[in-house]
């Protein structure tokens, strides 16, 4: 047995610029699975020791997510739901979905106010509504005693980098009890590689944005950690220790390749290191970039960390 990562549906409520799975174009031609054929996969591939994350697409627009979830929870899977959180504006939706049994809701904010991230999720409302998810959640975990931790997700992007920090004092004004947050690269692939000018920067202009994103979250006492941005690039190594390596439960043995057959690029992003990587004494805790950001970009600026 191992991890899984699951669709419960292909379609998506919106059509963000940055989409690794091809945003509302990404489900053309392809089926969602019907509720047995996701929990013969369950049966299959869960157990305790497992991680189910549950994707898409949108998986809260599957009508039946809350009895998968259970389903899976009741196997003793650790769940991870990611999702772009504007259903989670339903308070009773996210409800069902705590009562279900999620371990980890992880959530994209595409920006420090409604116009930033609206554009980037081309959905207009998109803002108001993730944030009323944010509020049900903290609701459900800070007043209702809920065990499930709140992942926010920031990907880095042009169009956001320098408010990034923004981002986070926002979130932690808001809402007082910590947060996890995941600082992360994006896969150069579907709708980012079709808006690369607009979305797409080098993880070395990033940097500095990055550094102080992690300086907001320690003022604020959040748990910060940062994907896919090698320590080389964060240069100083007070925040080495930010980095985490993609490992398990955060990867999957097993993708759904039945999207994956229809979109071939949106595969769980393989990760490669440069030749001189191998000079460098954090090799074995680095697990480099996306190979589509190294396509793009090269392997130029990872710099071996010699001492």
């Amino acid at each position: 047995m191992g991890n899984i990562n699951i669709f419960p549906s292909y379609k998506c409520n919106q059509d963000c610029l940055f989409c690794a799975g091809g945003g509302q174009k990404g489900s053309t031609g392809v089926r969602d699975l019907t509720t047995r054929e996701i929990l013969e996969k369950l049966d299959d591939a869960v157990d305790s020791n497992s991680m189910v994350g549950f994707s898409g697409g949108e998986p809260t627009l599957n009508s039946n997510l809350p009895y998968i979830i259970q389903y899976a929870s009741d196997k003793g899977a650790t769940i991870i739901l990611t999702t772009n959180g504007a259903n989670l504006s339903d308070f009773n939706l996210a409800l069902e979905l705590a009562d279900a049994g999620v371990d980890i809701f992880s959530i994209t904010l595409s920006g420090h106010n409604a116009k930033l991230h609206d554009y980037l999720t081309q959905t207009k409302g998109s803002f108001d509504r993730v944030f009323a998810g944010f509020k049900n959640l903290s609701c459900l975990r800070d007043d209702y005693g809920y065990h499930f931790d709140i992942q926010l997700k920031i990907l880095v992007t042009k169009p956001i980098v320098r408010h990034m920090p923004q981002i986070i004092e926002l979130i932690s004004r808001e809402f007082p009890k910590p947060y996890v947050i995941e600082i992360t690269g994006i896969a150069i692939v579907s709708n980012a590689k079709r808006n690369i000018n607009e979305i797409a920067i080098k993880l070395t202009d990033a940097a500095p944005y990055v550094r102080k994103t992690i300086d907001a979250g320690k003022q604020y006492g959040q748990t910060v950690k940062v994907m896919d941005i090698p320590p080389c690039i964060l240069k100083d190594p007070d925040y080495f220790k930010y980095y985490k390596a993609w490992d398990n439960p955060y990867q999957y043995d097993d993708v759904d390749e039945q999207y994956a057959s229809v979109n071939l690029e949106c595969k769980e992003p393989e990760l490669v290191k440069g030749d001189l990587c191998r000079e460098c004494i954090m090799y074995n805790k680095c697990t480099g970039v996306t190979q589509s950001y190294a396509k793009i970009f090269g392997f130029d600026e990872l710099k071996p960390i010699i001492n």
